[in-house]
C-alpha cells in the first residue's frame, strides 16, 4: 500500500506533462471534477473552485464567466438556454443554486438553499429539482424560482440525498444515505414519497436506469480513509413492481454508475477489477484484474470497454472470437479525479489541472 501511495504521489507531481503545450490554460482552470456540457460550439464547466468557464471544443481558449463563493463538486445542467449548478461540499449545510443565462451572458440568480448540491440539478417540465444532501430534495419553478415542494423526512427518518436524479414517468427517483439507506421515489408534482426500498449499505454511487429498474452501488467505502477492498452491493431495484430484484456483493466499490449495454453492466472497482455483470442472472465475467484502484466511471470507446485508474492507467478491452483482448493499455501522466466522457471520438477527463483531452 505504501508503494502504491508513493506511486500515486509521483504521478500527481508530474500531472499535465503529457499536454505541456496547453499547460498555461489548464493551470488557469485549476482542478476539475465534473464533465463539461456542450452548447453550440462551446463547452461550459465549473472548476472545483466554484468558477464557471466557457471554452472552445479543444480547450485552447478559455474564458472565466462567473465565480461563486464556495468550492463545488457539482455538475451543470443545461435547460432553456440556462446553466444550473449548485455549490457546497459534503460538510456544508447551506449552499447556493447558480443560474447563468447564456443569452445575456450574465448570472440570472444566486438562490440560497439548504444542504449542499453535489450532483447535477434535474430539469423536468418547468421544474428544477435539486438533490440537497442533508436538506433532502426540493423542486422550484423555473419561471419564477419559487419553491414548488420540498421533502426532508420519510417515516420519521431524515433524507440525505447526494445521488443524481432519475425520471420515471410521473416520478423522480434518487437514493438516500445515512439515517435512511434507501432507493426512494417522489411524485414530481407534489414531492410526496411514492415508494422506498431499504438497503443494507449506504447507496453512495450515481444511479442509472436499466429498463424500469434503478441500478447503483451501496458501500461503506470512503476515500478519506482509502481501503480498497471494502465491498459493495450492486443493487437492481424494479420501480414498477416496487421490489429489489438483485443485491449482489462485489469485492470493491465505485461511486459512479456502471455503463449498461443491453442486459450487461460494465463495472470497474477499487480492487482493480474489470468485470461484466449480467443484470438478469448476476453472472460475472472478468475482463481483467489490476493492482490499481479504478474509481472513475466506465465508458465505451466505439465497442470497447474502457476505464482509467486513479494513477492514470488507461485500459480498454475489445471483444474477440475467444473472449476479450486489450485494445488500449497506456499510462496517462495525469491524476484523473472525476467524470470521464468520450464523445465525438475524443476523450475528455477532469484532472487536478483542467481537462486531459485526447
Amino acid at each position: 500500500m505504501k508503494k502504491l501511495c508513493r506511486l500515486f504521489l509521483a504521478f500527481a507531481l508530474i500531472n499535465g506533462a503529457a499536454q505541456a503545450d496547453n499547460q498555461e490554460i489548464r493551470s488557469k482552470i485549476g482542478s476539475t471534477f465534473s464533465a463539461p456540457v456542450s452548447f453550440g460550439d462551446k463547452f461550459y464547466f465549473v472548476a472545483t473552485t466554484g468558477v464557471l468557464f466557457e471554452a472552445d471544443k479543444a480547450f485552447k481558449v478559455v474564458t472565466k464567466l462567473y465565480e461563486g463563493k464556495k468550492q463545488t463538486l457539482g455538475s451543470i445542467t443545461l435547460a432553456e438556454d440556462k446553466l444550473y449548478w449548485g455549490d457546497g461540499l459534503h460538510t456544508d449545510t447551506k449552499s447556493v443554486l447558480h443560474i447563468y443565462n447564456l443569452k445575456t451572458k450574465k448570472i440570472q440568480k444566486d438562490l440560497e438553499v439548504e444542504g449542499h448540491v453535489e450532483r447535477a440539478p434535474l430539469y423536468s417540465d418547468g421544474l428544477i429539482i435539486l438533490p440537497l444532501g442533508p436538506g433532502g430534495i426540493m423542486a422550484i419553478n423555473s419561471s419564477d424560482l419559487k419553491t414548488k415542494w420540498m421533502t426532508k423526512v420519510f417515516e420519521g427518518k431524515k433524507l440525505h440525498i447526494d445521488s443524481n436524479l432519475l425520471i420515471l414517468g410521473e416520478k423522480v427517483c434518487a437514493t438516500s444515505v445515512y439515517e435512511l439507506k434507501s432507493v426512494i421515489c417522489f411524485a414530481i408534482k407534489t414531492g410526496k414519497v411514492t415508494q422506498s426500498a431499504q438497503l443494507t449499505r449506504n447507496p453512495k454511487s450515481e444511479i442509472i436506469l436499466w429498463k424500469d429498474h434503478i441500478v447503483g452501488f451501496a458501500t461503506e467505502g470512503d476515500l478519506t480513509k482509502p481501503k480498497w477492498d471494502i465491498p459493495s452491493d450492486l443493487f437492481i431495484y424494479d420501480v414498477k413492481s416496487d421490489k429489489m430484484k438483485m443485491s449482489k456483493e462485489l469485492r470493491g466499490f465505485n461511486f459512479f454508475a456502471p455503463h449498461i449495454s443491453g442486459d450487461e453492466a460494465f463495472v470497474t472497482l477499487s480492487t482493480g477489477d474489470f468485470i461484466l455483470i449480467n443484470l438478469t442472472d448476476g453472472m460475472i465475467q472478468f475482463l481483467g484484474e489490476f493492482p490499481e484502484p479504478f474509481l472513475n466511471n466506465t465508458f465505451v470507446k466505439g465497442s470497447d470497454y474502457c476505464s482509467i485508474g486513479i494513477m492514470g492507467k488507461y485500459m480498454c478491452y475489445g471483444k474477440t472470437k475467444s473472449g476479450f483482448a486489450l485494445t488500449v493499455d497506456k499510462r496517462l501522466m495525469e491524476t484523473i479525479i472525476g467524470k470521464v466522457i468520450y464523445q465525438d471520438k475524443k476523450l475528455i477527463a477532469p484532472t487536478r489541472v483542467g481537462y486531459y483531452v485526447e
